[in-house]
């Protein structure tokens, strides 16, 4: 699949299940300990997790990405 280009001339993603254009954004996280983690099981507290992306001094995490509104598919980079 390849990239297009949206209204404002910037590439987005096609979504990989579906094709259709993904819209771009961010998956905000609020995490005051250690920020976002990735886990491959649901934990209390994530205290086992890689990190991924370090909290604001706000305690959110903010990962970039795009979304696919058709699928419920996110494609995210961190």
């Amino acid at each position: 699949m390849e990239r297009r280009v949206d209204t404002d001339g910037v590439k987005t993603e096609p979504c990989p299940s579906c094709g259709k254009p993904m819209e771009r954004g961010f998956l905000v996280a609020e995490s005051l300990i250690g920020g976002a983690k990735w886990v491959e099981k649901k934990t209390r507290l994530a205290i086992r997790g890689s990190p991924v992306a370090s909290a604001d001094r706000w305690g959110n995490v903010y990962l970039s990405g795009f979304r696919c509104p058709d699928c419920h598919r996110l494609l995210l980079a961190y």
